[in-house]
């Protein structure tokens, strides 16, 4: 286990939160992932500030089993968090997530929420 894996695990149990990973009609078991926020701001050439909050999840790659396979997240698959709804984005040109910066094993997924 690398330091990133044991520093992931103590910020799992301290902060993180349980959510259901859904991909057509196949769910996962509850799974607790740490959540992030990235807040973007911008402001346009007439002098209007424009801000926006990227949500994120940091989640283990072995964590997300979808009918009892392994899986890496799709664009479109869903994130339940209690009454909350996700659909998983694009993060690079051709995958649904990111590599955590000097990891193997943990990922980023990005997230625009549905309900």
């Amino acid at each position: 286990m690398t330091r990133l894996d044991t520093f992931y695990s103590k910020l799992q149990r301290a902060k993180g939160v349980e959510i259901v990973y859904r991909r057509g009609e196949h769910s996962t078991e509850p799974i607790t992932v740490v959540p992030t926020k990235t807040r973007l701001t911008a402001e346009t050439p007439h002098g209007f500030r424009v801000e926006k909050a990227e949500r994120q999840y940091i989640v283990h790659v072995d964590q997300i089993v979808l009918d009892g396979q392994k899986t890496l997240p799709s664009v479109n698959d869903r994130i339940i968090e209690g009454d909350r709804e996700y659909a998983v984005l694009k993060a690079t040109d051709r995958d649904a997530w990111a590599p955590m910066e000097s990891s193997e094993t943990l990922i980023r997924i990005f997230v625009m929420r549905t309900k």
